[in-house]
């Protein structure tokens, strides 16, 4: 009998510990995978983008002010305040990025400052991008997620959200999404289909597009 009552008492321990283990979000949905915001990624995105900016400052501003022509001191000016806009939003972003984590159905990417985003697998898809026109991208590289109809694209960029390992990364959202991107697939016509699909046949961690071919033939959508 004392034997049966300690098996229950070390049953219930490990119930209690799996359910202390267990990190719900506000929604009390379960939080699957999460990455928290890397603050030495922080002080290098940030910090080279203030170096930059003031060292650039300082050698192209009295440059700029010799201009003799009204019209190229004002591209000039406007050029440089625009970099100075974009270096404002570049450095904002980074306080205000928190982190982000994925439940069974959504990735929901968190801030301090705004609001949260939100967003259901299958109304959107994710992918690597490298901004190739970006003086900083050989400090970082940024995940993309983009909703279907294109309206809305986020940029969160890897240095900022450190343990993430692309490879693990891809293939744990895309096996999350697989359900929902399935049941979007297969609800296009071909044009539609044809035109969704695109975007995703070079991402190398989404295996289930065959399959999706295949769903999509025998239910006489595809060709």
């Amino acid at each position: 009998m004392s034997e049966i009552i300690k098996d229950n008492d070390k049953e219930s321990q490990r119930d209690k510990a799996n359910a202390d283990s267990t990190k719900l979000d506000s929604d009390d949905d379960e939080i699957i995978w999460e990455s928290k915001k890397s603050k030495i990624g922080l002080i290098l995105y940030c910090g080279i983008r203030i170096i930059a900016t003031l060292f650039i400052s300082y050698f192209v501003i009295p440059k700029i002010l010799t201009i003799d022509n009204s019209f190229g001191k004002f591209l000039g000016i406007a050029v440089f305040i625009l970099y100075y806009l974009l270096v404002i939003k570049d450095v904002f972003f980074g306080f205000n990025y928190k982190g982000l984590y994925l439940t069974k159905d959504k990735i929901v990417v968190t801030y301090h400052f705004t609001k949260d985003t939100i967003w259901k697998f299958g109304s959107f898809y994710v992918y690597y991008y490298i901004p190739a026109n970006s003086p900083f991208v050989v400090i970082s590289c940024d995940y993309g997620f983009t909703t279907w109809n294109r309206n809305n694209t986020l940029y969160v960029p890897d240095i900022l959200i450190g343990n993430i390992d692309v490879g693990p990364f891809f293939h744990k959202i895309y096996e999350l999404m697989k359900p929902h991107l399935i049941e979007y697939m297969l609800s296009l016509d071909d044009e539609e289909y044809i035109k969704a699909r695109k975007p995703l046949k070079n991402i190398e961690k989404l295996t289930y597009l065959d399959e999706i071919d295949k769903m999509r033939k025998e239910q006489g959508n595809g060709k």
